[in-house]
């Protein structure tokens, strides 16, 4: 049953992420239920590697979970700034931005081929790079809604931490003899499962 929890949390987090769209008016709510869905997904990824729970469903499921919050504070953030007169959409998301986003997600999607070829699985790799793209992601709707501005280094910061992410996702799918959804940098693909083994 314990090895369940990481991915009890991860389910959990589905449900939480949906209501935001509901308390979205609700400024205080809204921050807390965004927050409890992060430190779900923080705790289900440090149980499964600290108590070794890892699981293919455990990966997929947390996958869904990420992808289904990420997307709904997106859209929760785009009503929420047109709400606000002080927040102007074309200098947060201006064209070259949203070309970057719609490149990024390609991208992805040509890994996962990838993975699925070589592994015979669709591959979404939860490496250095995405958590801290995901880590200032996610502390950007609520640094917004503190301060009434968008931060200028915010969109950097992701950008880089994103472009990093992605060649680490691909170099790790081509060295890896083997699937590790947890392999943080490219260089660790098949170093830990060496050492499990000695």
């Amino acid at each position: 049953m314990k090895k369940q929890i990481p991915n009890i949390l991860s389910v959990t987090r589905i449900p939480l992420a949906l209501s935001l769209f509901f308390v979205r008016d609700i400024i205080w709510l809204f921050i807390l239920i965004y927050f409890i869905c992060i430190t779900t997904d923080i705790l289900d990824g440090f149980l499964s590697r600290h108590f070794h729970w890892e699981s293919d469903f455990g990966a997929k499921v947390d996958g869904t979970a990420d992808l289904i919050f990420i997307f709904t504070a997106m859209i929760c953030a785009i009503l929420m700034i047109k709400d606000r007169p002080q927040f102007n959409i074309s200098e947060i998301l201006p064209l070259k931005i949203i070309i970057a986003i719609a490149a990024t997600i390609f991208y992805k999607f040509v890994n996962a081929v990838f993975g699925k070829i070589k592994f015979k699985k669709w591959c979404f790799i939860h490496n250095f790079g995405g958590k801290f793209v995901g880590g200032i992601a996610f502390c950007t709707i609520p640094l917004c809604l503190w301060l009434d501005r968008v931060p200028g280094f915010m969109i950097p910061l992701i950008l880089i931490g994103t472009v990093l992410g992605l060649v680490d996702e691909t170099l790790t799918l081509i060295l890896s003899k083997d699937f590790e959804p947890d392999t943080l940098f490219f260089f660790l693909a098949n170093k830990e499962k060496k050492e499990k083994h000695t």
